[in-house]
């Protein structure tokens, strides 16, 4: 299989009222994106044949915690993964021209493209994330500690300047990699 239903690739988002918040503001409302049942089941079963995978092949580097038991994020997994091409055909097909419309009460907006990103509330979209991720840059005098997107750096020297100049280069090369990767902070 090398195509996915554009009808799997399609979420409603429902607008949920956070608690305690003015529903008359915007931010008060915080998303909550469903996707069809039957792509779910079908994203489990290759997410079985997938882990073993990433497993065997060590994709996901040891100090990302999270979700585990050239320029887009398509690009990123082959890159890293160098999967089998009837794969990365499957990947471009679930991850290019999804949908998404917002539905609050009785109102529903019409279906907009989304451009980039992970599905949310995907089954597959946690290990694409860590895939995505896995290449975050990294250095013999820094320490890095990931849990899903939280990312942490640390640098220790008993010279400050010497550790201030270190975390600073950490943190330009951590910059351009999203940059790079199209990853917002």
């Amino acid at each position: 299989m090398e195509y996915v239903p554009k009808k799997w690739k399609r979420a409603q988002v429902f607008m949920v009222l956070n608690s305690g918040k003015p529903p008359e503001q915007v931010t008060s409302y915080r998303p909550i994106s469903l996707l069809p049942s039957i792509p779910k089941s079908f994203e489990k079963l290759f997410l079985k044949r997938l882990k073993p995978l990433i497993e065997e092949r060590q994709l996901i580097p040891e100090y990302q915690f999270g979700f585990r038991n050239k320029h887009s994020l398509i690009d990123q997994v082959h890159r890293i993964t160098n999967l089998p091409h009837t794969w990365y055909a499957l990947f471009e097909s679930y991850l290019t021209e999804r949908q998404f419309r917002v539905i609050h009460e009785e109102a529903l907006t019409d279906w907009k493209n989304i451009s980039a990103g992970i599905p949310q509330g995907s089954v597959l979209g946690l290990i694409l994330y860590l895939l995505h991720t896995a290449d975050i840059p990294t250095n013999n005098y820094s320490m890095t500690a990931m849990f899903a997107d939280d990312t942490t750096i640390m640098i220790t020297n008993e010279d400050q300047p010497t550790a201030t100049d270190w975390l600073q280069r950490s943190i330009n090369n951590v910059s351009n990699w999203t940059k790079r990767w199209k990853i917002k902070i």
